[in-house]
């Protein structure tokens, strides 16, 4: 079972992860939710909103899918440096899907298995 509920947030590509309509995440929420991002880039310098969103206490989905192989890699290396410069968690999810946690956030994987079980 998992001890968190989550939140699914749309991120519209015109605004930014880190824009004012997105306050950190700090004491004034205490409701059990915390905000998750998806992020699709469609350009190397794009995945740089994945260590920002992480900067502001966010957990991210990062999906390279629309980068070429080469630049995923680019992308996902240059992304893995930001979250271990900021103590955060990564895990990788697929072949070009990471999950990107902030520091106080713990990620842990079950198996289906496991997720069945109350």
């Amino acid at each position: 079972m998992l001890s968190k509920a989550v939140k699914i947030l749309s991120v519209d590509k015109t605004r930014s992860a880190t824009a004012p309509h997105h306050g950190p995440m700090v004491s004034s929420r205490f409701d059990g939710w915390h905000d998750v991002v998806v992020l699709m880039p469609e350009q190397f310098n794009d995945a740089l909103e994945a260590v920002l969103a992480v900067r502001e206490q966010r957990t991210v989905v990062l999906n390279l899918s629309r980068l070429t192989p080469e630049l995923a890699q680019r992308a996902a290396d240059l992304v893995s440096g930001g979250i271990n410069a900021l103590d955060g968690q990564q895990q990788l999810v697929s072949d070009r899907v990471l999950l990107l946690a902030p520091a106080g956030v713990a990620i842990n994987r079950i198996s289906a298995a496991e997720a069945g079980q109350s």
